[in-house]
């Protein structure tokens, strides 16, 4: 229950007080902003998924040597690297493809991509989509990520 206190330095244990919880506020309004989708990012840290999921795994792309992260993976036979991402042309959606066929012929794992795309083109969504679906990485838009929180769900091995 709550009590009255008396203080005697209201304006002193104030400051005190917000000194205290503005760091923390403002510590999770950054990371909401660093995080580019966090509807994605609560289901995937869910209980419903923890167990099957590990988070910030990064692999080194063979033949270049760079560092690939990818904010989830899961394992289901093969290591599926869960990369959601702005794609704001089309050449970096190629050069994400690219990296994913790097990523099934030399690492043996499968890159699967959640795109925003925020390109103007009317068409721009199917054919993006499209265009990862020739270069054998799976995508799912939010129309359709459903089916991998449920792929992920049926298939996924305990971590």
């Amino acid at each position: 229950s709550l009590r009255d206190i008396k203080v005697s330095d209201s304006a002193g244990t104030l400051n005190k007080l917000f000194e205290q919880l503005v760091p923390v506020i403002e510590q999770k309004k950054q990371d909401i902003e660093t995080t580019p989708f966090p509807l994605i990012d609560t289901i995937l840290r869910s209980p419903k998924f923890c167990t099957k999921m590990k988070y910030d795994v990064t692999v080194t792309l063979p033949l270049s040597g760079k560092k690939f992260n990818a904010p989830y993976s899961y394992v289901n036979g093969r290591t599926n690297l869960i990369k959601p991402q702005t794609i704001k042309s089309f050449d970096s959606a190629e050069k994400l493809a690219a990296e994913g066929e790097i990523i099934k012929h030399k690492l043996d794992s499968q890159l699967i991509v959640i795109p925003r795309i925020t390109m103007p083109e009317p068409d721009a969504v199917k054919n993006i989509c499209e265009f990862f679906s020739i270069m054998n990485v799976p995508c799912y838009t939010e129309d359709t990520i459903d089916a991998l929180y449920e792929k992920i769900e049926h298939e996924a091995h305990e971590v």
